[in-house]
């Protein structure tokens, strides 16, 4: 299981921004599959002590990388929580993943879409309360999240491959008319 190490240490974190960065940059020369560790290292001008005290794997620096993109997203869905509904949500989603796209891009081009849904599956567990009805059990919670962070996921996964020619609101739109049965938030 690729694992991150979890830490407040300044110097920590940016060692673990530097690993980023540093597989990014390479993926943006050759195929993730090729890329090796010490390459990774090499680029971050880290050493592999440094590396393995951060991450277990290259799987964990993507998705520390997704989990940063994640955690601005979610900033700005939580800075709105007054006027948080669906619709909203994934205009925020929308917005914050067209800016992204060119790193969206280079997941998807190598494979990695499963990254992208375990994190969306994982964001939209976290902001489940805001959104769905609150009678509803923890397990149904569980499922009708699962049933967003799919759908979002490869809407957005289509979207990115179009170059985002649509705008966001037109993406909400279609997912909020055609998608799973809006009645059932809030």
């Amino acid at each position: 299981m690729s694992k991150r190490k979890i830490t407040d240490n300044p110097i920590a974190l940016r060692s673990q921004k530097w690993l980023c960065n540093a597989l990014i940059e390479l993926m943006h020369e050759k195929p993730y599959n090729k890329i090796t560790i010490t390459e990774i290292c090499n680029r971050a001008e880290l050493a592999r002590e440094t590396f393995y005290r951060n991450f277990s794997s290259k799987e964990a620096i993507i998705k520390y990388c997704l989990e940063m993109k994640f955690k601005e997203l979610m900033e700005n869905i939580k800075r709105n929580r007054q006027n948080i509904d669906a619709y909203t949500v994934g205009l925020e989603v929308f917005y914050h993943w067209k800016k992204e796209k060119n790193f969206l891009k280079l997941l998807i081009d190598n494979n990695l879409v499963n990254l992208i849904l375990d994190q969306f599956s994982e964001e939209f567990q976290s902001i489940g309360d805001f959104i769905i009805n609150k009678n509803e059990t923890d397990e149904a919670k569980y499922y009708i999240t699962s049933i967003y962070a799919g759908a979002f996921t490869n809407v957005l996964v289509k979207w990115v491959l179009r170059d985002c020619k649509e705008e966001p609101e037109e993406m909400v739109r279609i997912i909020y008319e055609y998608g799973p049965n809006r009645d059932k938030f809030i």
